[in-house]
């Protein structure tokens, strides 16, 4: 009989590792996928607050790549999913990302 291991799937904590860890280093195509897969598997468990990190995340790799429609996009939808979901200090930390977006951009 012949018995195939599979991996365990990652964890939220591990997934969220991975993708700071990618953008610490500057990976920035990496760091952007990461955050993506953190973000899709947040969504499942109803894990909003690191939903909205994923995005965050997303948007502070694309204002690193020069990017900034995309990271404006991606910072302004967090903010408002954290509105819409009544987390203030969620939607305070998406405004600024959003202000250094635009900083960034002159």
């Amino acid at each position: 009989m012949n018995v195939t291991l599979v991996p365990p799937a990652p964890t939220l904590d591990s997934l969220a590792e991975h993708a700071a860890h990618e953008e610490r280093l500057g990976r920035w195509d990496s760091a952007a996928q990461a955050f993506s897969r953190l973000f899709r598997a947040a969504l499942g468990p109803g894990e909003m607050v690191r939903a909205l990190n994923a995005l965050r995340g997303q948007a502070r790799v694309r204002r690193e790549q020069g990017r900034f429609e995309e990271a404006g996009e991606l910072a302004e939808l967090s903010r408002v999913i954290a509105e819409l979901h009544g987390l203030t200090l969620e939607s305070a930390r998406a405004l600024n990302v959003l202000g250094i977006i635009r900083f960034a951009q002159g």
